[in-house]
């Protein structure tokens, strides 16, 4: 979850009282899955293939 929230897929968007995050796609996010089948989300929002991290 962190590395899509780097990546800016995910927004955190509330922390519960035990300090867990729930998270919402961001537009860039959404974007990547609208044309992926659901059982591909998951990679797709992980990598980003449009940039090189060394």
């Amino acid at each position: 979850m962190m590395r899509m929230w780097q990546l800016g897929n995910m927004d955190i968007k509330e922390v519960s009282s035990e300090g867990k995050p729930s998270f919402v796609l961001t537009v860039s996010g959404s974007e990547k899955i609208k044309n992926t089948p659901k059982e591909k989300w998951f990679e797709a929002l992980l990598w980003d293939n449009n940039k090189q991290i060394a």
